[in-house]
């Protein structure tokens, strides 16, 4: 199975990060983010859907002072969470 995921807007405010922490931070969200699909599955909330329009994240709380791939590793966490439905899940409408 292939899953793909599209991120249009990560918001992190509030921590100081360079270019090559954000760099940081992509590669370590998309590294953890395949790890929790890989050990758990795709969140029961999605049902059989395969397109989720939008999967608002629960928001995160970090020290100020915090690499990027720490923050990486927690956004992919709470991204996770909002596709298992802890937050609203708007799905897609199916065409008849």
């Amino acid at each position: 199975m292939s899953i793909r995921v599209h991120i249009e807007h990560l918001i992190v405010d509030g921590v100081a990060m360079s270019a090559s922490s954000a760099v940081d931070l992509q590669a370590a969200m998309e590294t953890r983010l395949t790890q929790l699909l890989t050990e758990h599955g795709l969140p029961h909330a999605l049902g059989r859907t395969a397109w989720i329009d939008v999967a608002q994240a629960p928001p995160i709380s970090l020290a100020r002072r915090v690499d990027g791939a720490t923050v990486g590793e927690h956004a992919a966490e709470s991204l996770r969470a909002g596709m298992a439905g802890y937050m609203p899940i708007q799905r897609q409408p199916t065409s008849a």
